[in-house]
């Protein structure tokens, strides 16, 4: 690897944290240095976010974005940790039809 390419982890930061420094860094670039989109009041909605997708759902919640995940009852782990990132809404889609729900946040 590429001398450029190699960051020490600050001290206090673990192996298992420090993994997620480079993939937290491009959601962060992506959503606030490319495409600053989004605003306090928008509404955004994630279908089954894996974890690049809680990333952008914990920065758009921190932006005071409205937050609706979408996912089926047996992705219980998602969703569990969405509800811990103070999400907006979280809809069963196995047992809630989101179409309407959506349609109407968006308003």
């Amino acid at each position: 690897m590429s001398e450029c390419n190699r960051h020490q982890l600050p001290d206090g930061i673990s192996f298992r944290e420090g993994v997620l420094k480079e993939p937290l860094a491009c959601v962060v670039r992506g959503v606030y240095l490319y495409a600053p989109t989004v605003h306090s009041g928008d509404t955004a909605v994630f279908a089954a976010p894996g974890a690049i997708g809680l990333f952008v759902l914990q920065l758009f919640v921190a932006a005071g974005v409205h937050v609706i995940v979408l996912g089926p009852e047996a992705d219980g782990r998602c969703r569990a940790l969405a509800g811990q990132l103070v999400t907006s809404q979280i809809v069963s889609v196995s047992t809630v039809d989101p179409v309407p729900l959506v349609a109407d946040a968006v308003r």
